[in-house]
């Protein structure tokens, strides 16, 4: 299973999804492939639909629900709305979620 971290440099997050997204997979048994990608510029950020960092893909998919309707592609600093309210790190239940669906 391919897991993407998409990113920009100076993100102050993605290092904290990063250790979230070893360790979820790790607890949940998934032999995952963990690719760091740097998104470099805006054009970039545009070709790969990047939402903002930092962005996790299981399979190709952005793992919060409703992402793939978004189009705000740029290179800012993501925010998500959790039930535990606004946060820089996407929730781990939605890590959790999508991997047990690729699985």
């Amino acid at each position: 299973m391919k897991i993407e971290i998409l990113y920009f440099d100076g993100c102050p997050n993605h290092s904290v999804t990063e250790q979230m997204v070893t360790r979820v997979a790790s607890e949940l048994g998934v032999d995952a492939q963990i690719v760091l990608t740097k998104i470099p510029d805006a054009s970039t950020a545009v070709e790969r639909r990047f939402l903002g960092s930092p962005s996790v893909l299981v399979e190709g998919l952005d793992i919060e629900p409703g992402a793939q309707s978004r189009d705000g592609f740029g290179l800012t600093c993501r925010i998500f709305q959790t039930d535990r309210g606004l946060t820089g790190v996407p929730d781990e239940q939605w890590l959790r979620d999508a991997i047990t669906r690729e699985s």
